[in-house]
């Protein structure tokens, strides 16, 4: 008699604050809005301790973006994040934006504090 097979598990549902995360690097505003609304924490951070702020400052593509740059900052800037959380080389993400010569994100970051 040949036993039965145990049924493959579905994998785990990613959390959501991976999905923020990784809507914020590929600059998915909705699917950040969407993570957001579904119980993501603003403040959540990867494994070098990047916040999703870090990630939209770091990326340098914000004039690709248009106005989506600007609304995934302020999508973290109006939920008062912790701006002043450091990654673990200790930098911020004002720093970051400073750092890459972002002016935009800079910019953005000052007017809305």
């Amino acid at each position: 008699m040949t036993q039965a097979q145990p049924e493959p598990s579905a994998p785990p549902p990613p959390d959501q604050n991976s999905l923020l995360l990784k809507a914020v690097r590929a600059g998915d505003i909705v699917a950040a809005k969407a993570a957001l609304k579904n119980g993501a924490d603003a403040n959540a951070c990867d494994a070098q301790g990047k916040t999703g702020l870090h990630i939209a400052v770091a990326n340098k593509d914000y004039s690709g973006y248009g106005d989506k740059g600007r609304e995934l900052l302020s999508l973290f800037l109006n939920r008062k994040v912790h701006i002043d959380s450091r990654d673990h080389k200790g930098a911020t993400a004002l720093h970051d934006a400073v750092l890459d010569d972002s002016y935009t994100s800079c910019k953005y970051k000052i007017e809305d504090l």
